[in-house]
């Protein structure tokens, strides 16, 4: 994870308790972690601007992804429409066919 510009700044004692909070191996009270997270993560951790800078760097990948996901969904509703007015089309020809040469396919019936 990348340090707060906050620290290449001015290096400070607040460097130190930044590391500590960012790395496991120096265990603090969960009282002391709990306070250190939530009262000093606006002023010196930076977490908004992380968050916003991470949303903007996934606004044009998510943009994108939705804009994907429609144009295959219009695709896949174009190709459903294409072969439903083809079947139509061809049990009409069927249909017409079958009038013009019914007389030529009449099976005659023999009853007992």
């Amino acid at each position: 994870m990348e340090d707060p510009a906050y620290f290449w700044d001015k290096p400070t004692h607040l460097y130190t308790l930044y590391s500590k909070l960012v790395c496991p191996r120096v265990s603090f009270p969960l009282v002391m972690t709990i306070f250190l997270i939530v009262f000093l993560q606006d002023q010196y951790l930076d977490i908004d601007s992380r968050v916003e800078n991470v949303q903007e760097k996934l606004e044009l990948p998510t943009t994108y992804w939705n804009l994907e996901h429609q144009h295959s969904a219009e695709l896949m509703s174009w190709r459903l429409e294409w072969m439903i007015i083809i079947i139509i089309a061809l049990e009409l020809f069927l249909a017409l066919l079958s009038k013009r040469f019914a007389s030529c396919f009449v099976f005659s019936s023999t009853s007992r």
